[in-house]
Parts: C-alpha cells; structure tokens; sequence
C-alpha cells in the first residue's frame, strides 16, 4: 500500500501539478457540462447527435468572449515618461490576443482569409508547415472564436446595439481602437495593421437598405485637418443579409472599402444622391478670387464675407455639449416616479452610457425629420425651400422612428436581464412577477412595459426639442441661457437668430443669382483642375454643404460602385457600340462576405474537426480515465493495484502532449481555453 502512496504522490501529484490541472479540469468541466457525454470508448464529435444538441455542444466548447464587456473597455495611463498607454480591458485584451492569430497583414487580408477559412479551414492552417501542433490547435481555435464573436454580435442585440459592438469587434481585428464621440472626426475607429494609424467611418445595414453618408462638415474638417497619419477618411460598409430571429438568425455579411481623399471627395460626391450632390456646389466668387489672387493671396477663411456666428457646430459638438447633459436631466426627472419602469433602468453612469452609444443621436438620420427652411426673395414669385438635412441642434425627431427605437431597447433590456438577473435583481424581480403560470406578461405588466418604452421615448424628446418651462419674463433677462435651462431641448438652443437669418439669406441670394453657386459637375471640373492643396483646401470650406452644414449621401449601388471616382468615364455599349456616358464610382473594394449563425459555426468547427482530435479529446479521454480509476481506487480502500497504476498512466499520458508544451521545452504553454 505504502509503494502506492509513492507512486501516487511521485508520478501522478508531479506530472500533473506541472500542467496547471486545475485549468485543464476546468475546461472539460465546461465541456461535459454539455448534453454530450464522454466515455472511454467514445470521443466527442457531432456526430450522432441532434442539431441543437451539436450547437449546444459546439458554441460551449469554443473559449466565450463577453461582447458587453468590448466596447469602451480601454482605459489610459500615464507612463513615467509622460507619454500616454492605452490599455485594453480583460475581455478586449483576449479578443485581441485570439484575432491576433487570424492571418493577413491587412483588414482584407484578414476578411478574405475568415471568408475562406469556412471552405478549407484545415488547408489554411496546412499552409503554415513549420507550425507545431500547438500552434495550429491555437489558429484553429482563434479562428472560431472569431465566428462565435461574431454570431453573438450580430444576433444578440438589437440594430444599434450591434452596430456599436460590431464597430468593437473590428477595431480589435485590425489592431485599432475604437473613437469615441467628442474627438471631432467622423471615424468610429482605427486600423493598426499595416503600422499607419487610418481612421474608419464603419457602416453596417441590412442587405439593399444601405446609406452610407454624414455630416458633410465633419467629413470636410477631416480631409482638411487631418488627424491621423491617414491622410484621408477610409469607409468600411457592411450589409447584413440574414434570415430568422433575435438568436436563431442567420445568413451572411459582405464587406466593402473606399477611401474619400482631399483629390476624390468631390468626383465621389458629384455621384452621389441628388440632394447629397448639391453639398460640393462651389461659389463662382470663391472661384474667381483663387483662380485671380491664389498666388499672392493668403488668407482664404472667408472668401463671402458672411456672418460667422451663425455656423453650427458639428453633430458631435452639439451631441456632446447640449443633448447629453439635457437627457441626462429629463431622466433623473422621470426616475422620481417610482412607481414606473424607468426608475428601474439606467442607473448607473454605465448604463446610460451604453444607451446612448446604441441611441446614436449625433449620426442615426432616421431619428430626425428635415430641417426645411423657408426664405422669400422679392424676385421670386414663390418662397424658396432648401432642405438642410436632419441638422442637428435644428431638426425635430421622428416620433414613431423614437418608438420604434424604445421598443428594440426594451425588447432587448428585457432579454438581458431575464437571462442574467444579477445585472439587475430588482428588475428581474418585477418582470418575474409579472408574469402568469402561462408563461405570458400579466395586463398590468404590459402596460408597466408600454409605460417604460414611452418614458424612454419622452426622456430623449425632450431633450431634443422641449420647450421651455420658464416664463417669458425670465427668458428675457440677460442671464438667462437655454443651454443651462433642464426644461429647454437642445432644438432651443439653436433658434435661428438675426445673425443666422442674415446669413442664410446671403447665402440663398448667390444661390438663387445667376452664376452664383456652380452646378455639382462644374464644381467637381473646377475642384479637379486645381493642383494646389490649399485652394482645394478653401474651396471645400466654401462648398454649399460646408456653408449649410449638409448632409451628404450614398445609397448602397453608388456607395459599392468599383469604377473609380473620377470625371464621366465613356464606355462602349455591347449591344449597340455607341459610346455611353457612365458615372464614377467610389473605386470600392469588395474584401467577401462572413457567414454568421450558429449553424455555421458548427460547419467551421467541423472543418478543423481532425485537427481538435489530434490532441485535445485525447486529453479529454486521459483525463476521463485517470477520474474514474482514481475515485475506484479510493472508494475501494486503496485496494486495487491496477486502478492505481491506470492513473499514474494516464497521468503521464497527459503530461506527454505537446500541445501542453512550450517550443524547445520549459514552462506548459498557454492554452486558448485557460479561463481568465
């Protein structure tokens, strides 16, 4: 018995303290914890199994990454040589560290390899010959954590919230990080890749329903006063082409690039929608003052001489400074009713702002309705209307679109804490209580949920377009100032004023003269023949959308047109051989498409199925065996000598895997499923 105890303690105590066993028990813990059980004589496949079963089974041995926890999970420090380090949260820090295996030295790399990996995921990894069984064990489990990500991204939140995790997952993909709001840019994030720092406006919408476009002035400001090496504003956009709902959905997302440039920006947007073109128009003064004076002329702010206090900031300016701190107000005012839903939700800095994020007030047009404005000329026997867009700071919002968006928000909250109760135990509580023995929300429920969707609806109105509570008297008092008035939306802040009217009529006036403003195709000539950077530079600050604060658009044809920008290009027409006036395009890239759903996650895994097998369900099986001989020999009394000499085998059969090996020898490697 004493010869036992050694063996016990030399060989199986050695050996497998050496591999970290508690981290590898833990891990097939998740594992067999599935619908699937694991025997001696049978290792774990898919095979035999239901299809939800193999889902099951599937999505719970890929390590999970906590989609909530990616987004803004950066922090920054100061180093103590004054320089500024940003580092990544735990769960960005392991996203990152699992998409740092997916090969390819650029984002289109990267897309066509994921793309590819579905097909032939066991060639891809094949490729690397001088790899070792643990180096590919590990791509091909980045590789799937990457479509588990994604999946989860995709189907488990509503649009907006997608939109922001999705604009997370890809920033980590390429190295980058993610911008956030007030840094005056029009990018959602950077790509690292390549070494150069590119700012990336991303755009994901559902297939055939995709816009891709913004604040012309942002967009502007960012090609004139660049703010990354990138001399330029790159475009990733993205359509989602998906069958089924909330978890069950599934189908593909197809993946596009373009880049708008100081020399482009003008042959791209000339084809873009009516309305949006009409952002380039340039004034034939501004025109004539470069082409008479550029040499000898250096200060080109204000060609016009227009007001200036009139120009609006920019969506993200007045987002920041004005719509926020009023939400916020309009909030903490509805959440003194206890006796309603809404002072159970938001309550924390945190949440509220992950609300906004998903809101996206300063960039989601269909929130707002049109600005019109209407001016009389005395030569014009009508008034004339012009159409600024979904102004921000201006436009009033969409009430059924806000619904719309409230109830997406609620559907989803209520999903969330069903599934999670800790994240919000006294919501949880209620919701639970609400509902019948039928499993169906009682009346009183329903209208505690309708309640919630219209408070959230009421709280953002409010702060766009409220008017104010405090009497005429007081707003006519000097120190009086809609910006710091809780009752005033931001809509307040921003009512036209002498100043604004006089510069809106200057500008109708050039506009409504004849040869005031060029059309978009004379602009596009004009700007194209001009070489020197700063007058290209001035005329953009003087185009019609610059001055107006415009929208620009692109629907999804013209947005992922592959004819380069550029001047009407002729073509010959197949059936007629006539030349034929085609437009450029945006020169777009089309990197290929993603298959997301969990069906496909499983075909993934299937792909590299004989690469998992090789190594780690022998492990599986080792580790199954040494359990049951070790709870035999000591439920028998330390009696039965085989039993015992059983787990000190499978015990060094563990320890002899080289997937648990380190190159050269030394220390166990990490594994991709350690926990942590």
């Amino acid at each position: 018995m004493s010869e036992l105890k050694d063996i016990l303690r030399e060989e199986y105590i050695k050996q497998v303290n050496q591999l970290d066993l508690r981290k590898l028990l833990e891990m097939v813990e998740d594992v067999m914890s599935g619908p699937l059980t694991i025997t001696e004589d049978e290792a774990p496949t898919v095979d035999n199994v239901s299809d939800q079963e193999t889902l099951d089974m599937v999505l719970k041995m890929i390590p999970n990454i906590e989609v909530s926890e990616i987004g803004w999970s950066d922090v920054s420090t100061v180093e103590k040589d004054g320089k500024e380090k940003v580092v990544s949260g735990p769960q960005r820090a392991l996203l990152e560290n699992y998409l740092n295996n997916i090969a390819g030295s650029t984002f289109q790399e990267r897309i066509d390899n994921v793309s590819m990996f579905y097909a032939d995921g066991a060639g891809i990894i094949a490729q690397g010959e001088n790899q070792s069984r643990a180096g590919r064990l590990t791509q091909a489990i980045s590789y799937l954590v990457f479509y588990k990500t994604l999946t989860k991204v995709i189907t488990n939140f509503n649009a907006s919230s997608a939109g922001f995790s999705f604009e997370s997952f890809l920033s980590a993909l390429v190295k980058g990080q993610q911008i956030q709001t007030g840094n005056k840019t029009i990018a959602d994030y950077t790509d690292n890749l390549s070494g150069e720092e590119i700012p990336v406006s991303l755009k994901l919408y559902r297939e055939g329903g995709l816009q891709v476009g913004g604040s012309y002035t942002d967009l502007v400001n960012d090609l004139v006063e660049p703010k990354f090496q990138f001399k330029g504003m790159r475009y990733v956009v993205c359509t989602k082409d998906l069958s089924g709902k909330d978890l069950n959905q599934q189908g593909e997302i197809r993946f596009w690039q373009f880049d708008f440039t100081l020399d482009n920006v003008m042959s791209i947007l000339m084809n873009s929608m009516d309305k949006s073109a009409e952002c380039i128009r340039l004034p034939q003064e501004a025109v004539n003052i470069i082409k008479a004076k550029g040499a000898e002329r250096s200060d080109f702010s204000n060609m016009l001489n227009l007001p200036q206090k009139a120009i609006m900031p920019s969506a993200d300016e007045v987002h920041i400074k004005y719509f926020i701190p009023k939400f916020r107000s309009n909030l903490i005012t509805l959440q003194q009713n206890k006796n309603r839903l809404i002072s159970y939700v938001l309550r924390s800095e945190q949440e509220v702002n992950d609300f906004l994020n998903q809101l996206n007030w300063d960039s989601n047009d269909d929130l707002f309705y049109d600005v019109i404005v209407t001016i009389s000329h005395p030569e014009e026997e009508e008034p004339q209307q012009e159409n600024y867009g979904a102004q921000r700071g201006r436009a009033k919002m969409n009430d059924q679109e806000l619904v719309n968006f409230a109830t997406e928000w609620k559907d989803s909250l209520v999903r969330d804490v069903l599934s999670e109760p800790d994240k919000n135990p006294p919501l949880a509580a209620l919701l639970k209580s609400g509902i019948n023995k039928n499993g169906e929300y009682t009346k009183k429920m329903e209208n505690f949920l309708k309640g919630l969707v219209l408070d959230i609806a009421r709280a953002v109105k409010r702060a766009n377009q409220a008017n104010s509570k405090v009497s005429k008297e007081e707003r006519n008092k000097k120190q009086y100032s809609p910006q710091r008035d809780p009752t005033a939306g931001v809509t307040s802040v921003f009512r036209a004023s002498e100043i604004e009217t006089e510069r809106k009529a200057m500008i109708n006036s050039i506009l409504t003269a004849k040869g005031g403003f060029l059309s978009p195709e004379e602009s596009a000539q004009v700007y194209s023949d001009t070489k020197n950077e700063a007058h290209k530079k001035a005329l953009l600050k003087h185009s019609l959308g610059y001055l107006n604060t415009m929208h620009f658009s692109l629907n999804q044809k013209q947005a992922t047109d592959k004819l380069p920008p550029g001047k009407f290009k002729y073509d010959k027409d197949d059936e007629t051989g006539k030349d034929v006036r085609v437009q450029g395009g945006t020169g777009a890239i089309y990197l290929g498409e993603i298959k997301v759903g969990t069906k496909y996650v499983a075909e993934a895994m299937a792909g590299v199925r004989d690469i998992l097998n090789e190594e780690i369900l022998e492990i599986f099986r080792a580790l199954k065996s040494l359990s049951d001989s070790l709870n035999g020999f000591f439920a028998g009394g330390l009696a039965d000598d085989t039993l015992a000499n059983t787990a000190v085998s499978s015990a060094n059969n563990i320890s002899s895997k080289e997937v648990l090996k380190a190159p050269g020898g030394g220390k166990q490697m990490p594994l991709p499923f350690d926990k942590k």
